[in-house]
């Protein structure tokens, strides 16, 4: 390994990276209480016991101004009332931030001496969520309690439907966790900065257990990737592999999708960067989520692309390349509706000739521009690509639009229906692992396969489950598994169907079977064109029972289970 990598992947560690700082705080007390909830030792408490016991913080990334009626997020289901300000903050679902928190819960913003209360907006997305700041003007790098005094877990329980415990668990397998050896959190955010060491609230599993495991069908991967090729040709296809490859795990997928012929790699922060420029030293890879711990020195000397989203993120780019004597290599985000990251469309214009004097004195490099489509119909993605179009002829105009210089917009589904829009590269995440859009459509429509099947054993037989004959399956919240699944969804057990009855910490009930057995292995999700699951749920039917989205389900799996490649 260069010594360049090896920084590389050093600086690119721990809770403050590349996508921004975020922290889960557990009192001593609650994180005891946590892990014997977590073996079954003990039961629930009272929702009420964890407030103040709990804290969750995320950095400010950007803040723009926005008009009136600006929509916000995927499918625009959120649209600004009057002149307001929006607000990213690092943290997603792909974080274990349920995603039905948008539009429904608040967060606590720090400006001066004040805290206010400002809604998340839109859609929460995997590494990001937006806030409608309104008239405030709180600082980028500053920290936003999401979870805390000022926003209870309380509160959250009941803006999610979800338990106070299969919540911090959620985010306990998924965040960088402290526990203090203080019995209640005060009022005050967290410093900036790395917080000391401490235990994770996260269980281990044992060395060779049976008990739940994730398999990844690797001749499934391959085989989506080359649909998706074939489909997209001749534009470049590159493998979104942020959350860990949406939950599938970088290590089995990078060799696949490298030896499928993916021309480069798509991921948020310089953490997941660095893991895959470890697995693939030679393959481009773009980082577009830069938040005030990015080392952009070390992400530069590994060859990395960056994503400039706006003009802070870019000033602190271009001083690192000052800085190591070399030009970094940049993609422009232009924000053409979607309202999240990005250079608004409306301004971007003014800064094109600091780009250009830039890239005249050897500081940058500008490899490509790119959007994100809202997906909300056919005719606004079509004004967001007329928008692009206007920003990539201006930079054409001054002379920034060289050889080999990649446009790019969209995503699974759009490029998958809409071949005006595929321009030089389009980035495809959820499709490459069989994750479908759901609303009745499922992977079998469009010609892909399930990536992914989650199976867990059977541990009791022969419950009284409030008055109906039950049967325990290994698995739990603890683990990721959504309590909505209840009342809603089913998996196969011995080649049927059963409905699941209720999701505790470690064990989801479903209806009793004549011929259920001990260890024997239930599919909670899975390939029903696999002959050894051929009645597995696939993701599309549980996404649309519980309204929400696949990538959703993948990314929540524990990521301490044991991920297994197949065949």
């Amino acid at each position: 390994m260069s010594e360049s990598l090896a920084n590389f992947s050093t600086a690119s560690t721990g809770v403050q990276d590349s996508g921004g700082f975020r922290l889960l705080e557990l009192t001593r007390e609650a994180a005891v209480q946590l892990t014997a909830w977590r073996s079954g030792e003990l039961p629930a408490v009272p929702t009420e016991w964890w407030d103040g016991r709990v804290r969750l913080s995320a950095e400010l990334l950007t803040t723009k101004a926005v008009a009136a009626g600006a929509g916000v997020s995927y499918g625009h289901r959120y649209r600004t009332a009057e002149p307001t300000s929006l607000g990213l903050i690092g943290i997603g679902y792909g974080f274990g931030l349920p995603r039905c928190a948008g539009g429904a819960a608040s967060v606590a913003v720090t400006v001066g001496e004040e805290r206010v209360l400002v809604p998340i907006v839109g859609r929460v997305a995997m590494n990001a969520a937006v806030l409608d700041l309104g008239s405030i003007r709180p600082e980028t790098g500053s920290l936003v309690e999401v979870i805390g005094p000022a926003t209870s877990l309380t509160e959250w329980t009941r803006w999610t439907d979800m338990s106070a415990e299969a919540l911090i668990a959620g985010l306990a397998n998924l965040v960088e966790t402290r526990i203090l050896d203080i019995e209640r959190l005060g009022a005050r955010a967290p410093e900036a900065g790395l917080p000391e060491a401490g235990a994770s609230a996260a269980g281990e599993p044992a060395a060779g257990s049976a008990g739940p495991i994730v398999e990844v069908d690797t001749d499934a991967l391959a085989a989506n990737i080359a649909l998706m090729r074939e489909r997209v040709a001749p534009s470049q296809l590159w493998a979104v592999v942020k959350a860990d490859a949406y939950g599938h795990d970088l290590d089995i997928v990078i060799p696949v999708m490298l030896a499928g012929g993916i021309e480069g790699f798509a991921v948020a922060d310089l953490a997941t960067a660095a893991r895959v420029r470890k697995l693939a030293p030679d393959a481009r890879i773009l980082a577009w989520m830069l938040g005030s711990g990015a080392d952009f020195r070390a992400a530069i000397a590994a060859g990395v692309e960056l994503g400039v989203t706006d003009l802070d993120v870019y000033r602190r780019v271009v001083d690192a390349a000052a800085e190591l004597g070399q030009p970094t290599q940049i993609h422009l985000s232009i924000d053409t509706g979607l309202h999240r990251d990005g250079f608004l469309y409306s301004s971007f214009a003014e800064h094109i000739p600091q780009f250009a004097s830039d890239t005249e004195a050897r500081r940058i490099r500008v490899m490509g521009s790119f959007t994100h489509l809202a997906e909300t119909t056919y005719e606004s993605d079509s004004e967001q690509l007329a928008r692009f179009a206007d920003v990539i002829a201006s930079l054409d105009a001054a002379g920034l639009v060289g050889e080999g210089f990649l446009r790019h917009a969209q995503a699974s589904a759009a490029s998958y229906t809409r071949e005006d829009g595929r321009l030089d590269l389009v980035r495809i995440g959820a499709f490459l692992y069989g994750v479908a859009p759901g609303d009745g459509i499922g992977p079998q429509e469009l010609g892909l396969r399930p990536v992914m099947t989650v199976t867990a054993p059977v541990v009791t037989t022969n419950l009284n489950l409030d008055g109906a004959s039950a049967t325990a399956i290994g698995i739990g919240s603890s683990h990721g598994v959504l309590e909505w699944a209840a009342g809603r969804t089913s998996l196969m057990l011995g080649g049927e169907r059963r409905a699941i009855l209720r999701v505790e910490a470690n064990r989801t009930f479903v209806e009793a079977g004549d011929g259920d057995a001990l260890g024997q292995r239930a599919v909670l999700v899975g390939n029903p064109g696999r002959a050894d699951t051929p009645n597995a749920p696939v993701l599309q039917e549980l996404q649309d029972a519980m309204d929400t989205i696949g990538e959703e389900i993948t990314c929540r799996i524990d990521p301490a289970l044991p991920r297994v490649s197949l065949p």
